[in-house]
């Protein structure tokens, strides 16, 4: 080779030197050329992640793949999650998973020069079909605050026990199930209440115990046959309180006594009457007074009986305590459907927080944001910064919804159940889970992975379980 040549090879060496270099060294600190900008742009980064992993990743309809393995595999090596995608030239892409036996997940996403995008938490719903649990005449139905077990009472007062975890049934017929205590005006329906830890349910006046099924005692031989507004203790599971037209009481399920928590004679109080509904909760006896056609909340101190304050309402005859463990006082009417959200120790003028008008159905997410929705609209409001939010529109009647823990609403039409997902933005999933007819009611079990639901009209009800986790 000449001297000449080489001088040649070695000017051609430093010229791809000098060329190369600064591509190398931009590509390396995450610029790219964009071909149809025709400029060079800094890159984003897409993080994705996903339970159960190993779902495949779309980028605008195309699989995407390694530059090595998409061009020196003879594998189809496609990535899929959990996944981190650098490189990505700003703009917003359809981004979509797909795993097998499993809903796809998608969503548009807009990456950013220089930004990163985190979805490392997103759940896969199961593709499943719904079987059949069950098949009856239930004319009520009610579920555990634990959503541990579904109790059922069928015409012929034969209740009907479903562990909602294991899917164990049990049936069997109470001693004695007349309903004294119960304030519905349907003389059929008997009072079913659970308390807090769902491990004893009061159906009628029989007290049964949870698991096992056994029937601890029956409180008509206890307790006054005018009693009414019997609730379960929040913090005492052997304590039960009501009330009749003298006070209000509590009965120890420990020693069967019975003790008088609020005397109205003695607190110059005209009587039952005037309170339709109570609460005892946080140290303090909470009483909806009706008296002259208006309504206040009245609270006294469990311990002294003292007056503490009365809180000004609306005039509402048929409001009633609801969601007993959130941590503001709930008060629903159920005629107007006005839901109250009362703050009682707070020392503003004005302790209501927030009055929702127009609300059918609801699920408290935590103690400040509440998941709610009317006959066609779901919305979120959150108590706390006193904002609401519309989720949803749809153009069936809604029957009912629940939030789900992985971040997603779950709700019911006639004929449809849906997962949407929880963002504030207009790119949320919606998902079909279910085509079904006639829905009426839906639950999900305290794991979160089997969603419960029934279907049917009148006093036919058949009871189906879908795998969803």
């Amino acid at each position: 080779m000449s001297l000449k040549t080489r001088r040649i090879i070695f000017i051609l060496f430093i010229i791809i030197f000098i060329i190369i270099t600064p591509l190398i060294i931009s590509y390396a600190s995450g610029y790219r050329f964009s071909f149809p900008r025709k400029i060079i742009q800094k890159t984003g980064l897409l993080v994705l992640d996903s339970r159960p992993p190993g779902a495949k990743i779309y980028i605008n309809d195309k699989l995407y793949q390694l530059f090595f393995n998409k061009y020196f595999s003879n594998k189809n090596n496609y990535t899929t999650t959990p996944a981190k995608i650098k490189g990505i030239l700003p703009n917003e892409y359809n981004v979509r998973l797909e795993l097998g036996g499993y809903w796809p997940w998608q969503k548009k996403i807009k990456i950013s020069g220089g930004g990163s995008e985190y979805y490392d938490e997103i759940i896969l719903f199961k593709k499943d079909l719904p079987s059949l649990v069950n098949k009856d005449d239930a004319r009520q139905i009610s579920v555990s605050p634990d959503k541990k077990f579904s109790v059922a009472i069928k015409d012929n007062n034969e209740i009907n026990f479903i562990n909602l975890i294991t899917g164990e049934k049990n049936n069997f017929t109470l001693n004695s199930i007349s309903s004294p205590y119960s304030s519905t005006t349907q003389p059929a329906n008997f009072t079913i209440l659970w308390p807090a830890s769902g491990q004893r349910v009061l159906i009628g006046d029989e007290i049964v115990a949870l698991p096992g099924f056994k029937i601890l005692i029956n409180l008509n031989k206890f307790i006054q046959p005018d009693a009414s507004g019997i609730q379960w203790s929040l913090t005492d599971e052997n304590i039960i309180y009501y009330k009749n037209k003298n006070g209000i009481f509590n009965f120890n399920l420990s020693n069967n006594k019975i003790k008088t928590i609020l005397n109205f004679k003695l607190n110059g109080l005209i009587g039952q009457n005037n309170y339709n509904s109570f609460l005892i909760k946080n140290n303090n006896i909470f009483l909806i007074n009706q008296a002259d056609k208006s309504s206040s909340l009245d609270i006294y101190e469990l311990n002294s009986n003292n007056f503490f304050k009365s809180i000004k309402l609306p005039y509402c005859p048929e409001c009633n305590f609801i969601n007993f463990k959130n941590k503001y006082i709930n008060i629903y009417n159920d005629d107007n459907k006005i839901l109250y959200i009362i703050d009682p120790l707070s020392t503003s003028y004005f302790p209501v927080k927030k009055d929702i008008s127009n609300i059918w159905y609801f699920d408290w997410i935590d103690d400040d944001k509440l998941l709610y929705a009317n006959e066609f609209e779901i919305w979120i409001a959150d108590i706390y910064n006193n904002t609401e939010n519309l989720l949803t529109r749809i153009s069936e009647p809604i029957k009912a919804i629940l939030w789900h823990p992985a971040k997603y609403i779950i709700y019911a039409t006639d004929n449809k159940i849906n997962l949407l997902e929880m963002e504030l933005d207009n790119k949320r999933n919606n998902i079909e889970l279910i085509d079904f007819k006639n829905i009426s009611s839906i639950y999900l079990n305290a794991v979160g992975d089997i969603l419960y639901f029934y279907t049917g009209t009148g006093a036919q009800k058949e009871l189906y379980k879908l795998n969803i986790l």
